[in-house]
């Protein structure tokens, strides 16, 4: 479903990317409409595939010229208009060092023994006695879900209906079901750092809620209004 959603019909898009780099650093139309996917909640204007490194690189680099809030239409609408991602400098900034305070040496590296390798192994154990996995299916996708459950410390009963929802959080295809997936994610986050701020542990979720920067608390950017209740999905 994931590969879909990013890929559309194409099981392997890498060649169809390298032949885009070959003919030029940038070309005219979205990502999207290349890929034969549908252009659902995209900024209104002319667009453009950047597939270049240096090009990548400078249009990620240079808030200047290019500016984030491009992502207003689509990451804006299921994150939250506050969601860093849409933000530009001075403002992405000040919420930036708020995560590189949190990810500093002393939390990063107990998470390789912790958190990654024990989630690596748990996958591999699936599929190694068989000899053969499709990798993508099987470990890729799940890889990510996996090392953030552990690192937010979701309760297991919570799991399944978190992955769900963040992938229909990114499902532009189908803006309504990426904008509820977002609205009752942010309902159940909003309750989760509540939790984790009167009872603060070791997981990600109570250090972001914990810190400070620029003296400043560690408060989500506004937008998320609802309060979690037991049937959050």
């Amino acid at each position: 479903m994931a590969r879909g959603l990013n890929f559309g019909s194409n099981p392997n898009p890498y060649p169809m990317i390298a032949q885009w780099r070959a003919e030029a650093p940038v070309l005219a139309g979205s990502y999207r409409s290349r890929m034969g996917l549908p252009d659902a909640m995209i900024a209104p204007g002319e667009h453009f595939t950047v597939v270049g490194s240096a090009e990548v690189n400078e249009a990620l680099s240079n808030p200047v010229r290019f500016s984030n809030s491009g992502y207003k239409a689509n990451l804006g609408e299921t994150f939250g208009r506050g969601s860093i991602s849409t933000m530009d400098p001075p403002e992405h900034g000040q919420y930036r060092r708020i995560f590189q305070k949190i990810f500093l040496p002393q939390h990063v590296k107990t998470w390789g023994s912790t958190i990654v390798d024990p989630v690596v192994h748990n996958l591999m154990d699936k599929f190694i006695e068989r000899g053969e996995a499709d990798l993508i299916e099987e470990f890729t996708l799940r890889y990510p879900f996996e090392v953030i459950y552990k690192q937010l410390d979701l309760p297991q009963s919570d799991v399944r209906a978190f992955q769900r929802l963040a992938i229909g959080q990114t499902d532009y295809v189908n803006s309504a079901r990426a904008i509820e997936a977002g609205v009752k994610l942010g309902a159940y986050f909003k309750g989760l750092v509540d939790v984790r701020r009167a009872n603060p542990g070791a997981d990600l979720v109570s250090l972001l809620a914990t810190t400070e920067a620029d003296s400043s608390a560690c408060s989500p950017p506004p937008r998320w209004t609802a309060s979690i209740c037991p049937k959050w999905c």
